[in-house]
């Protein structure tokens, strides 16, 4: 699914993220695993609260426990460099 718009690209994320956390509400995994993984690949995949619901949705689903392992690290892994003083890194979303 691919949408296009004039809207910033991480306001669209964003915005996609909110809809996933909606549908993740209402236990709807398979709208909502869709709907972060369109939200992960616009913020290029440096997101880490988008990368650790994609993985909390693919365990409540029966997801692949590989891709929720690696999901998990990818986001530690941000979440420390995010706390690393004097790094440069592109932006990492919200």
């Amino acid at each position: 699914m691919e949408r296009q718009t004039a809207v910033n690209p991480q306001t669209l994320a964003a915005s996609i993220q909110l809809l996933g956390q909606l549908r993740a509400e209402q236990r709807n995994w398979s709208a909502a695993e869709a709907l972060y993984r369109e939200a992960a690949a616009i913020y290029g995949g440096g997101n880490a609260p988008v990368l650790l619901a994609l993985a909390n949705v693919l365990k409540q689903a029966g997801g692949s426990k590989q891709e929720i392992h690696h999901l998990e690290q990818q986001a530690r892994e941000i979440s420390q460099a995010d706390k690393r003083p004097g790094e440069s890194r592109g932006p990492r979303g919200t």
